[in-house]
C-alpha cells in the first residue's frame, strides 16, 4: 500500500535528453546565417501537475580562440504546448568561463598526457537554468522543449536539456528519507486499519436492547390508535 501510494504521489525526480542544434549555413561567407536553434519533443506524462519543477541546459563548448572571441552570447529556452502555445519563456546570457594566457599554458602542459592520448578534450561546459518554478498544467501540458543560441559565432559540441522537481512537503521527506517515510507510512497505515476495524467491531458486535414491559404496552397501544383511525376513515 506504501509502495503504491509513493510512485502516486512522488513524481520522477530528473529528467534528461539531448539537444541538437540546427543552423542555416552561409555558402559564400563564415560565420553561419543564422542561429542555433533546436526542438526537442517531451514524453507525455512526465510532469506531474502541482510540482515545482526547475529547467537547466548544459552546454559543452571547444575552448577554442573564437568561442572566447564571441564573448557573452544570449540564449533561450521555451515550453510550448501540443497546440504549438507557449507555456514558458525565458532568456540568459552566458560567458565562458575567463582563463588568463599563463593559466591556459600551464593547464595544458599539465592535461599534455591525457590530451594526446585522447583520454582529455579542451572542452568548456557551462550550465544555464532558465526555470525554477515552473508547474505543469493538466490542462495544457509541455510537449516541446525548444532551445536557441542567439549568436552565429558560438560553438558548441553538444548539449542537453533537464527537468529538475523541487521537492518540498512530503515529497521531499519521502524521497530524501525513504526508510524513515516507510516505518511511519507503515506505522500509520496499520494504525488507521486497526481503528476502523475497531469502530467496526464495536458497531455492529452490540448486543441488542431488551425492550420492557412498559415500551411494548405504549407500542400496542400505539398501533391500536392507527388501526382505530384506520377504521374511523374507512
Amino acid at each position: 500500500m506504501y509502495t503504491a501510494f509513493y510512485y502516486a504521489v512522488v513524481p520522477e525526480a530528473e529528467t534528461r535528453g539531448p539537444i541538437y542544434p540546427q543552423f542555416v549555413p552561409c555558402e559564400k561567407a563564415w560565420p553561419r546565417c543564422s542561429y542555433l536553434n533546436a526542438s526537442t519533443a517531451l514524453k507525455s506524462n512526465r510532469l506531474m501537475s502541482g510540482q515545482a519543477y526547475a529547467l537547466s541546459v548544459h552546454i559543452r563548448l571547444p575552448d577554442s580562440p573564437r568561442n572566447r572571441e564571441a564573448g557573452m552570447f544570449m540564449t533561450c529556452a521555451e515550453l510550448v504546448a501540443m497546440d504549438g502555445a507557449s507555456l514558458r519563456r525565458a532568456c540568459k546570457s552566458a560567458l565562458l568561463p575567463f582563463k588568463s594566457d599563463l593559466l591556459r599554458s600551464l593547464e595544458t602542459l599539465a592535461k599534455a598526457p591525457l590530451l594526446i592520448s585522447g583520454h582529455l578534450d579542451e572542452t568548456t561546459s557551462l550550465r544555464l537554468e532558465f526555470f525554477s518554478d515552473y508547474a505543469e498544467d493538466p490542462m495544457q501540458p509541455a510537449a516541446n522543449f525548444q532551445f536557441e543560441v542567439k549568436s552565429r559565432y558560438v560553438e558548441i559540441y553538444d548539449a542537453e536539456f533537464a527537468i529538475h522537481a523541487n521537492f518540498a512537503g512530503i515529497r521531499y521527506l519521502m524521497f530524501h528519507y525513504p526508510l524513515t517515510s516507510l516505518i511511519a507510512g507503515t506505522l500509520i497505515n496499520t494504525f488507521t486499519l486497526a481503528l476502523i476495524a475497531l469502530l467496526s467491531w464495536l458497531r455492529f458486535d452490540q448486543p441488542q436492547r431488551e425492550v420492557t414491559g412498559e415500551e411494548e404496552a405504549e407500542a400496542k397501544d400505539e398501533q391500536s390508535t392507527k388501526d382505530n383511525v384506520e377504521n374511523i376513515q374507512n
